[in-house]
């Protein structure tokens, strides 16, 4: 869903600092952050990956 951000962890104490921080960056600039690229939902409909790409 197109402008639709959810952040959520196992450890939200440990996390929950900065999961907030890249979230409202990608909220007000409307870019995504670099630290989250691996962590999105389009990783599973990419072609490749990086064990593949190391071979």
């Amino acid at each position: 869903m197109p402008g639709c951000h959810v952040a959520f962890s196992h450890s939200g104490a440990t996390l929950g600092l900065i999961a907030g921080e890249l979230t409202a960056y990608e909220v007000l600039t409307g870019t995504g952050h670099p630290l989250l690229e691996d962590f999105r939902p389009e990783r599973f409909t990419r072609r490749g990956n990086r064990e593949t790409e190391r071979s």
